[in-house]
């Protein structure tokens, strides 16, 4: 019961996280996610001693993203990462209904390595300029 519990507050306190990250719109269109260091430092430790694996994996932390902040997923829509920059920084993107595309960027904040979480820095909702017919 205690672990439910405990599994339920650390929940609670993620989802409070991801929904307050909205921050400033760039010129460009982009919404600049804020982030406290403290926080991610935190979340980092949890995945260090196992919990919540899958922000070790930025199709994971995208699909979650869109999910937490109520963007509706294409259904079978896949995240589509790449590398944009020397720093590790991911550009990615997913098909969300009504023909929007959700483009995201992408960052390690407390280690670089393969064991360092993912985080959202950046994002932004682009209509689909077309439509391929098949």
């Amino acid at each position: 019961m205690r672990k439910a519990i405990f599994f339920f507050i650390v929940l609670i306190a993620l989802l409070l996280f991801f929904v307050t990250m909205r921050g400033k719109i760039s010129k460009s269109g982009w919404i600049d996610v804020e982030l406290s260091m403290d926080e991610l430092k935190r979340i980092q430790c949890d995945v260090d001693n196992g919990h919540f694996p899958g922000h070790l994996d930025p199709k994971n932390v995208v699909y979650e993203f869109a999910y937490i902040n109520h963007f509706i997923i294409k259904d079978k829509s896949k995240v589509h990462c790449k590398k944009i920059s020397n720093n590790g920084e991911l550009f990615c993107s997913l098909s969300l209904v009504g023909g929007k595309i959700l483009k995201t960027i992408l960052f390690k904040p407390v280690r670089q390595d393969s064991t360092g979480i993912w985080v959202v820095k950046s994002y932004k909702i682009k209509k689909e300029l077309f439509k391929i017919p098949f």
